[in-house]
């Protein structure tokens, strides 16, 4: 889609499980259940290879120096090489190689008396160790990530002291010192992927990219609003563990508007829901489009056109005025030519048609009327030509308003960016119009979409 989509931490909407899996997406897919709204299965993710990165420049690369007071022996620990994460039984564990340096402190202490003899000399000795931390996350009803790690290593052999022609165990000595800094590792841990990752944070991202309007690249002004004015609730399911990535499937539901004209109005979205627990097993998901028309966009569109009735000459649509009543579209217009000024008015009933463009014009009442005498003993000439021309005008309108629509959604099938580090993307198999609603300023024309589209949002 034009950009590396490599990055570590990704929000987005993914095709929820039972269906066909593509990692790192965000699915809408089809209903069976007529009247279920819009359900959208996103997904937060977190690389693996991100998460290593970032720790590894908090954590600090000496992770204890000093002295064993027992012994007196000093020791030194240190982080070696890459942090690594992985999955093993359904447990995250991050693992990292330790390589510990341990020799006498230069004051009197263990092995003081054998400095002593001449003859003999104490040598320090360094090894490495595995530490692994495995670590649970779980997310509470406020949307807050909880982490609890505990660190745990073995010896690849036991650390000695040579001391002379004698070799001295001294893992004994130092291990309660490992396992209160392991202790200390593993809270710092903690720390990162309760806060650094800011995870609530996310949630809310996703929260405000859903109840926000997006414009679509079409001739007429089109507004995507996944969540419109509907009421929205959010459940979070368990912790999924992949090879490159950790994710949570969140699931919301509302309806899915697509508005024209003007930028529909927007405000800041409600507080986030208390995160409701997603029962396993929940797959079935749907995508209802509603599109918003207002009239006052379709006026504009009217206005200016010309209109050439058969042996009438020319008239010019100077005004329009669209609005609904008792179920139907009333469209008066204002027209001029060279032989007088016309005002005309048509009704019709709005119905959904079985293929493109989906709605159609029904029962179309007409009355024409002229100041000019000439013009209105030729009503009934200009009654069936003009009529006919505007029908034809006014239903071209809304067939490439409706086209408009089906060509973006079809447009998604080959993967776009709708804004930046915004992808959409997915299928349509058939698009099912829906009985329109009619409003005094606007009219709602339901669809239902039959296969999976998908929103993708990397690093808002």
């Amino acid at each position: 889609m034009g950009k590396d989509r490599n990055n570590s931490t990704k929000i987005t909407f993914c095709q929820p499980a039972g269906f066909v899996q593509a990692k790192g997406l965000v699915y809408f897919v089809p209903s069976k259940t007529k009247g279920l709204n819009s359900a959208i299965h996103a997904c937060i993710s977190l690389r693996y290879e991100e998460i290593c990165r970032s720790l590894h420049h908090r954590l600090e690369q000496v992770l204890y120096e000093g002295v064993e007071q027992q012994s007196g022996l000093y020791y030194k620990v240190s982080r070696k090489g890459k942090l690594k994460l992985h999955t093993t039984e359904e447990t995250l564990v991050l693992s990292s190689r330790v390589h510990v340096v341990v020799k006498d402190r230069q004051q009197p202490g263990l092995l003081d008396l054998w400095k002593k003899l001449p003859t003999v000399q104490v040598d320090q000795t360094e090894f490495d160790i595995t530490v692994s931390f495995y670590i649970q996350l779980n997310i509470d009803s406020r949307w807050q990530l909880h982490a609890e790690s505990s660190g745990h290593f073995q010896w690849n052999r036991k650390a000695r002291v040579s001391i002379g022609l004698l070799s001295l165990p001294v893992s004994s000595l130092i291990e309660p010192e490992l396992h209160r800094q392991i202790e200390a590792i593993a809270q710092k841990i903690d720390l990162y992927l309760t806060e650094e990752l800011a995870f609530t944070a996310q949630v809310q991202e996703v929260w405000r990219f859903l109840h926000t309007p997006h414009r679509l690249p079409t001739e007429w002004p089109v507004w995507l609003c996944p969540f419109g004015q509907s009421p929205a609730t959010l459940a979070c399911g368990p912790l999924q563990l992949e090879a490159d990535q950790l994710s949570w499937r969140i699931q919301a539901h509302s309806l899915c508007r697509i508005f024209v004209g003007e930028r529909p109005a927007s405000s800041a979205p409600p507080p986030l829901p208390a995160a409701a627990t997603l029962p396993a097993g929940t797959h079935q998901a749907g995508l209802r489009v509603e599109a918003v028309v207002n009239y006052g966009e379709i006026e504009q569109r009217l206005i200016g056109m010309q209109i050439h009735p058969k042996g009438l000459g020319s008239f010019r649509i100077v005004g329009a005025k669209l609005h609904s009543r008792e179920g139907r579209l009333h469209l008066s217009l204002q027209l001029k030519g060279k032989v007088g000024k016309l005002q005309l008015q048509l009704s019709a009933a709005l119905l959904p048609g079985k293929q493109a463009p989906w709605f159609h014009l029904h029962d179309v009442r007409h009355r024409l009327w002229s100041e000019n005498v000439l013009l209105r003993s030729l009503a009934y000439l200009l009654h069936r030509r003009i009529h006919a021309y505007l029908l034809h005008s006014l239903e071209e309108q809304l067939a490439t308003l409706q086209a408009d629509i089906k060509t973006e959604l079809n447009s998604w099938a080959a993967g776009r960016e709708l804004q930046p580090q915004v992808y959409i993307s997915g299928q349509i198999s058939k698009i099912v119009p829906r009985t329109p609603v009619l409003q005094k300023a606007r009219m709602f024309l339901p669809f239902e979409v039959e296969h999976s589209l998908y929103i993708e949002l990397q690093n808002l």
